[in-house]
């Protein structure tokens, strides 16, 4: 979701708003409420958030946040304000992207994504990256699926993880241009999104495996990587070519690099995660684990 995008049906108005000064304040009737005001752009709006109707703590009110408001328009054009009905925080990921907080994994986590978008500075791409996060049900699903039902990051906001680690991996690779890496990170941020249409029971037809989610990526992704071609089609082939590469399981070495740097940081994500699984209740002397069956080594730290 963005900032300018305020939807508004009759006298219902909802978006993104930055909220000011909220100030905690008692009717006539003794009900609290919060007294603020909403701005979208320029424009200021007076807004009435009353506590019994809105659930949110009081000290998430935070002035100057940007918050995803929905309310009743009320008055004229001399006084207009807004009857506010939802509150939700959220998180800003990048310039005019937004993500409800309540399904954002640790902060941590969010911090690292954050740090990656920054360093997408390719306009086609970063536009091709905020289409994709806009999709709030997509994202919603990204966030807070698992990466696996056991294999690796098999816990809620598990993919997230995973595909960050993917993403930092390509990030510091030091062998591709920038173009290469830029569009490295933003193919190993949604690499496996696929995995969403398995994991969130969106799936009707049950006989597929979510061995197939590579496929399902490019479906989800379709429409944003169809309108990244109309401007960049080199950038959009090359995502197309990455991710399918993965899919295809090919070995050897693929006629675009970066390609070959996704699949490694894809097997590193996973083995560190199993590694770290595999010692986690282990002494430190222990040099030896099983997990899932697999052996895995740790070297003595050093003196």
């Amino acid at each position: 979701m963005n900032e300018t995008n305020i939807k508004q049906v009759g006298n219902h108005i909802s978006g993104v708003f930055t909220l000011l000064w909220p100030t905690l304040a008692k009717s006539q009737y003794n009900s609290s409420y919060y007294r603020a005001k909403l701005k979208v752009d320029s424009q200021e709006f007076r807004a009435y958030i009353w506590c019994d109707r809105c659930t949110i703590p009081s000290e998430q009110l935070i002035h100057g946040d940007k918050y995803l408001i929905s309310g009743c328009l009320i008055g004229n054009c001399e006084s207009t304000f807004i009857k506010v009905f939802t509150v939700e925080p959220l998180i800003q990921v990048a310039k005019n992207i937004f993500l409800p907080r309540d399904i954002c994994p640790a902060s941590e986590v969010m911090d690292r994504l954050s740090t990656l978008i920054s360093q997408i500075s390719i306009d086609p791409l970063l536009q091709f990256l905020q289409d994709v996060l806009r999709n709030e049900a997509l994202v919603s699903d990204l966030l807070t699926c698992p990466a696996s039902l056991g294999f690796h990051h098999n816990y809620a906001g598990g993919l997230i993880e995973h595909s960050i680690e993917c993403a930092e991996s390509i990030a510091n690779e030091p062998n591709l241009s920038d173009e290469e890496r830029q569009l490295g990170i933003v193919a190993a941020l949604f690499h496996d999104i696929g995995k969403t249409r398995f994991f969130s029971g969106k799936l009707t037809f049950k006989g597929v495996s979510p061995n197939n989610h590579d496929s399902f990526t490019l479906y989800l992704l379709a429409q944003q990587i169809q309108q990244l071609e109309t401007v960049w089609q080199d950038g959009a082939e090359f995502l197309i070519y990455l991710w399918d590469w993965l899919r295809s399981g090919r070995t050897g070495f693929p006629i675009i690099g970066a390609a070959l740097a996704l699949k490694k940081a894809d097997e590193l994500s996973c083995s560190q995660y199993n590694t770290r699984q595999a010692f986690a209740n282990q002494p430190t002397w222990k040099r030896l684990s099983v997990h899932n069956g697999q052996k895995y080594f740790r070297l003595r730290q050093s003196a």
